[in-house]
């Protein structure tokens, strides 16, 4: 029986593990910013804006990352709001500095750089993820796992100026090299886009625990990864003066996060969409922990990236954390086989148009 590093060898097989996957991507991608695109008017509304431009495709979050490319952070609040005001440095630099740097400055206009940019980013992720579940598993897993992770009901956030589609790049790159001496720098890279990185980090170090086995790329990954959390929890401070600053931003970003802010969508009669969002959740937990056996490194990271958003992150932002746990895809597909991949990603894909209703219909809830 092949491997699917042996199948994708052949030379009549060589454009497949890039051609399905690019066209996958790209069909996810036009679906996506269709559907955003109907809510063109509702996301006009979503004040405070930070930039001059109601989109959807930059909307929430999105507004944070293109003010923070053209101005920069900044020690005081920008909005009210949270647990002593919202900060800018609650966002990771990574995202918005390549914005600035693709968009010249913003010589080229930043928002439409930045959906851009989130968009192709996508695309190379979807290939990305497919060579290394196609040689890790084999072409119908990954097939299956990319139409999943494309799909799912959260992905539209792929199409918006949001940071998700360069982490799970970075992510696919760096569980390709795990290995080899590059998964430092792509482990640390992803540490500078997102506070997910950490799960990588921690991921490696309870493999290193586990293995009993001190392999020195394994090593450097997590070194790679706290000295640049590191250096960020340094910067803030000496841009705030206050040892304490990073807990000023995304930690303080609401007054209820977490198991609170379950309780609190119920209190505000949103069980049914706190329901949807965390059965997401609970699917892609349940697909981490399913390669606990084969693929430890794999559930590891899922568990503690999807953990960590349960416990510190709005209900309404778990699903589109939880979706970076990327590996659980493919454990799917591997279970569901292909007819039902199929399947679940065509359910995906309809949920996908309810859970953006959430967001820019009536409740308003930032993804």
């Amino acid at each position: 029986m092949e491997t699917g590093a042996t199948a994708l060898s052949r030379p009549a097989e060589r454009a497949t593990w890039y051609v399905l996957p690019v066209a996958i991507a790209v069909v996810s991608r036009f679906y996506s910013v269709f559907l955003l695109l109907l809510f063109q008017h509702q996301a006009a509304h979503q004040l405070p804006l930070l930039i001059d431009d109601g989109s959807p495709l930059v909307a929430w979050d999105a507004q944070w990352y293109l003010h923070i490319a053209e101005h920069g952070y900044h020690a005081a609040a920008i909005q009210p709001g949270g647990v002593g005001g919202h900060h800018d440095f609650a966002f990771f630099p990574a995202w918005p500095l390549l914005i600035r740097l693709v968009s010249l400055g913003g010589l080229i206009p930043m928002a439409g750089t930045a959906i851009a940019l989130s968009n192709v980013l996508m695309v190379l992720a979807a290939v990305t993820a497919y060579r290394l579940f196609a040689e890790r598993f084999d072409e119908r897993v990954a097939m299956g796992a990319i139409l999943l992770l494309a799909f799912n009901p959260a992905a539209y956030v792929f199409s918006m100026a949001y940071s998700e589609s360069l982490f799970v790049l970075l992510l696919a790159l760096f569980f390709m090299v795990e290995t080899r001496l590059p998964a430092p720098i792509a482990a640390g890279f992803a540490m500078l886009t997102r506070v997910s990185g950490l799960a990588i980090g921690a991921s490696q170090a309870v493999m290193l625990i586990i293995r009993r086995e001190a392999r020195p790329i394994r090593i450097l990954s997590v070194i790679a990864v706290v000295a640049v959390f590191a250096g960020w929890w340094v910067f803030i401070w000496q841009l705030t003066g206050n040892f304490k600053g990073w807990l000023e931003g995304s930690a303080s970003w609401s007054r209820s996060l977490g198991p609170a802010s379950v309780l609190r969508a119920l209190h505000r009669q949103e069980g049914i969409q706190a329901l949807l969002w965390l059965s997401f959740v609970g699917l892609m937990f349940l697909g981490s922990a399913m390669l606990l056996r084969k693929y430890p490194q794999y559930a590891l990271f899922g568990m503690i990236a999807i953990a960590m958003s349960v416990i510190g992150a709005p209900v309404s932002s778990m699903p589109r954390h939880s979706m970076i746990a990327i590996p659980a895809f493919a454990a799917l597909s591997l279970r569901l086989g292909a007819r039902w991949s199929v399947v679940v990603a065509i359910a995906f894909a309809l949920a996908q148009i309810l859970f953006i209703q959430f967001s820019f219909g009536s409740l308003h809830r930032p993804p």
